[in-house]
């Protein structure tokens, strides 16, 4: 499953999450969907805040992770941070 998939797989799960989780959240997903290399650090950062949360908001952090592995020119290790995402996902119901 590619990054734009999982963007639309993670829309719905951003109303479960409570602030400042969501808006983190959200951020994430139009880093994701719209990246600039100037967006690195800020995506690093809410990756690193999103990924020390709630189980819910863990797969936004590693789909940050993946779109950084892309950008830093590594998509074997984008790809296995997608499966990962996806996997937790489904561990959490979505």
């Amino acid at each position: 499953m590619d990054s734009d998939a999982l963007v639309e797989r993670l829309r719905p799960l951003l109303k479960e999450l409570q602030e400042p989780e969501s808006s983190d959240a959200a951020r994430v997903l139009a880093l994701v969907t719209t990246p600039g290399e100037d967006d690195r650090r800020e995506l690093n950062r809410l990756t690193e805040l999103l990924g020390r949360r709630s189980a819910r908001a863990v797969p936004f952090a590693v789909l940050g992770r993946a779109r950084l592995a892309e950008l830093a020119g590594s998509p074997r290790d984008a790809a296995a941070l997608c499966i990962d995402c996806e996997r937790r996902l489904e561990l959490i119901g979505y």
